[in-house]
């Protein structure tokens, strides 16, 4: 029934076993790493669903005039933009090639790249435009005595009259801070 003694119960050979030529210590570690590593995995699963959970945990004890201050502040949209950011490309890195793959996905994909095509040297010129007119803004606030005075009054630079001791001026400011300086260093 069992032939030449080298088939075991299932008919199948002793040789063929991966675990044949292990001793039961190695077994025991192989199997120890295994769930070590099933465990890291489960611990990295557990570990984002409970984040969320206290996300939203924390969003419901909220009344709805502080969810609103809340959206409304800048901490959170700074932080929330990052978070949606790296999901969006999280899920992109995941299912891009396969959305690309995808009639859909390809006619996206050719008028996205199209759209950049064509606005590329429209965008290049608004920028180079808007370049210019804040050189042309900066001459005019550096050259121009009545610009200058308006913007020295608006930056809180000529909050008194001349004779308060305060620097009038961005040129005067400098001056006053250099002179500090060189006191300081003396």
């Amino acid at each position: 029934m069992f032939g030449n003694g080298n088939n075991n119960m299932m008919g199948g050979n002793y040789y063929n076993n991966p675990f044949s030529t292990m001793n039961l210590d190695e077994l025991q570690r192989n199997y120890q790493m295994q769930m070590e590593r099933l465990n890291n995995i489960k611990a990295t699963q557990q570990a984002s669903i409970p984040i969320l959970e206290e996300i939203n945990r924390a969003l419901a004890s909220m009344s709805s005039e502080e969810q609103t201050l809340l959206i409304e502040s800048h901490e959170y949209q700074l932080a929330k933009e990052t978070y949606e950011t790296g999901f969006l490309g999280f899920l992109s890195g995941k299912f891009s090639n396969e959305y690309i793959a995808t009639p859909e996905g390809k006619m996206s994909a050719e008028g996205l790249l199209n759209t950049i095509k064509q606005s590329k040297d429209k965008i290049a010129y608004e920028a180079k435009v808007k370049r210019e007119k804040m050189d042309q803004m900066l001459s005019l606030l550096e050259n121009d005595p009545e610009i200058r005075k308006r913007y020295n009054e608006l930056m809180g630079l000529n909050p008194t009259p001349n004779n308060s001791g305060q620097p009038q001026t961005v040129q005067e400011t400098r001056k006053r801070r250099r002179t500090t300086d060189e006191e300081i260093t003396e």
